[in-house]
């Protein structure tokens, strides 16, 4: 949610970090994640909150997780060569691309694919393609759409 949120704050983008800031410093029961996440949008000279800063910012969490996880580094990192090949295709010259732990991504391809993952577009199309129209149930649900409704009649009833 956050990752939509900010990539369609291209006019805004400072007013919708402040946003996801309130959201975690009241909604996210880790006191640890709201300090890192305090600090990431307090730190000096951050001018520009983008996809990418929040990109990184996410895979800093993922790489201070990784041992917890038993996970390597590399294997955290995100987009993985399989979300995106060209990602981890460093191109042009030496200096030109991010590095993230150990796996080097080129900074065109990834701005391609956050901007692609992330649009309201996409995530429009992968919402309306779980949910069954004029109702928020998931079609491939256990439960019938009318067993649905006839649950939330005598929840919202008792």
């Amino acid at each position: 949610l956050f990752h939509v949120i900010l990539s369609h704050a291209h006019s805004h983008p400072t007013t919708a970090v402040m946003t996801i800031r309130r959201y975690i410093r009241h909604f996210f029961p880790c006191a640890v994640c709201q300090q890192h996440f305090e600090h990431a949008v307090a730190r000096p000279g951050m001018l520009e909150f983008s996809p990418r800063w929040l990109w990184q910012l996410h895979n800093n969490v993922s790489l201070r997780l990784a041992s917890e996880w038993k996970r390597e580094p590399s294997e955290v990192v995100w987009p993985t060569a399989d979300d995106c090949p060209e990602c981890r295709r460093p191109g042009g010259a030496a200096g030109s691309w991010i590095q993230v732990a150990q796996v080097r991504f080129d900074p065109v391809a990834l701005d391609a694919h956050l901007e692609q993952r992330y649009s309201l577009r996409q995530a429009s199309e992968l919402w309306d393609a779980r949910l069954t129209p004029g109702l928020l149930v998931p079609q491939d649900s256990m439960m019938s759409a009318e067993a649905w409704i006839l649950e939330r009649e005598w929840v919202d009833s008792s």
